[in-house]
């Protein structure tokens, strides 16, 4: 049997009041609405698939607001996380 999942990354990206970006399909007649996601391509790594899809996404190649990238923390609240 053939595999026909294609691994995908996603991101949660959330402005100074905590809320988060989320955009409505227009290539759906759905509507519905989603947060940047995207296909991981042949040969690529998640991190490099999460930077294009966000470029891809939202139209910016700008990572200067990310704590890894000399940008500000965000004070830890309780959180859970899932690693798969």
């Amino acid at each position: 049997m053939e595999n026909k999942y294609r691994k995908c990354v996603g991101m949660m990206i959330l402005n100074d009041d905590n809320k988060i970006l989320v955009g409505k399909r227009m290539d759906h007649p759905s509507g519905h609405w989603q947060m940047p996601q995207g296909g991981i391509d042949e040969n690529e790594n998640p991190e490099e698939a999460v930077w294009r899809e966000m470029h891809e996404e939202i139209g910016t190649k700008n990572q200067s607001n990310f704590p890894e990238n000399g940008g500000r923390r965000r004070k830890k609240k309780k959180s859970s996380s899932i690693t798969f």
